[in-house]
């Protein structure tokens, strides 16, 4: 086997594995679903209103230096404890609609929101 035939056996090859790398980052419904960020400021949620697939894991990351937390309105989605740094993470419903969340340090200055569809 010449060199030529290597390099383009390894071409080829290389050509084909990009391809399964491509295809396996579509929009392939049984893979994960798309979640979401939010950053809690002293001011508030940002952003206030995200959308996320059903199933989907949302992040919150306080950024600010007051006590905040997450509660939501449904009681099936768990709440976060009341702190000042660090991160919480819930999993959203498989089932569509908006939930809605509030900080219970800030409940009027603080809501938002997650659309799940």
């Amino acid at each position: 086997m010449t060199r030529s035939h290597v390099r383009r056996g390894m071409t080829s090859m290389a050509v084909a594995l990009s391809l399964v790398a491509v295809a396996a980052c579509g929009d392939d419904p049984s893979g994960p679903a798309q979640g979401g960020a939010v950053n809690i400021t002293d001011a508030g949620f940002d952003p206030d209103d995200i959308v996320v697939d059903a199933g989907a894991t949302v992040v919150w990351t306080w950024t600010g230096s007051l006590d905040h937390s997450v509660e939501f309105a449904d009681a099936a989605i768990s709440d976060s404890p009341t702190q000042a740094s660090g991160t919480f993470s819930a999993t959203m419903p498989m089932t569509p609609g908006t939930y809605t969340y509030l900080c219970s340090e800030h409940p009027l200055a603080m809501t938002g929101s997650v659309q799940v569809q």
